[in-house]
């Protein structure tokens, strides 16, 4: 069971990246959070799961977050330089 206190900590820094990102990346942080709280509806992956790396098919929620995140840091970086 998930605590409650865990989503609310994913919605506070939710609300933190839409005070200082840009749209690209406030899209990529809803699109997973979203793929986050889905995740704990998925059933629990076994021992014989694990060894048969089926967590190797499962797509990296934040991927496109940090992708996103690093464009506009660079972006950022070069025009304070």
């Amino acid at each position: 069971m998930v605590k409650q206190s865990a989503f609310v900590a994913i919605y506070g820094l939710e609300n933190r990246i839409l005070l200082n990102a840009s749209d690209e990346v406030v899209q990529a942080a809803r699109s997973a959070i979203q793929e986050i709280v889905e995740s704990y509806r998925r059933p629990t992956m076994t021992e014989e799961d694990i060894r048969r790396g089926v967590y190797l098919d499962i797509e990296d929620p934040v991927k496109e977050l940090v992708e996103g995140g690093r464009k506009e840091l660079n972006r950022l970086y070069r025009v304070a330089a």
